[in-house]
């Protein structure tokens, strides 16, 4: 992803009306800019995917928002929890993802 992917993308949701619900771009992952356009256009995200890469720092990016109150869903698209992250790294991402109140359904892809 380039600055200026990102950069579009964040000003494209930041004239968005509070009615998008899902964040699925695999070639711009969550990031903090996107997050915060997202956050102050009032949008509230009932599910999302992390975009493969890293993972656990999207997933700790959404954590830092105002979306980790509302998303329902998360999906991530790389390696499952049980591969080769470090035990301290797994136990990490599952400490993180036990801070969203609302978030009942994870779904770890391949």
């Amino acid at each position: 992803m380039r600055d200026s992917e990102a950069a579009h993308l964040a000003t494209f949701i930041s004239s968005c009306p509070p009615l998008l619900k899902c964040y699925d771009v695999d070639f711009v992952p969550v990031a903090p800019d996107i997050l915060t356009a997202i956050d102050k256009s009032g949008i509230k995200l009932e599910a999302t995917t992390a975009a493969p890469g890293n993972s656990q720092k999207q997933i700790k990016d959404l954590f830092a928002s105002n979306q980790k109150y509302i998303i329902e869903a998360m999906k991530t698209l790389n390696r499952p929890l049980s591969s080769s992250l470090m035990a301290t790294e797994r136990q990490d991402i599952v400490n993180t993802l036990q801070g969203f109140p609302q978030t009942q359904v994870f779904d770890n892809q391949i």
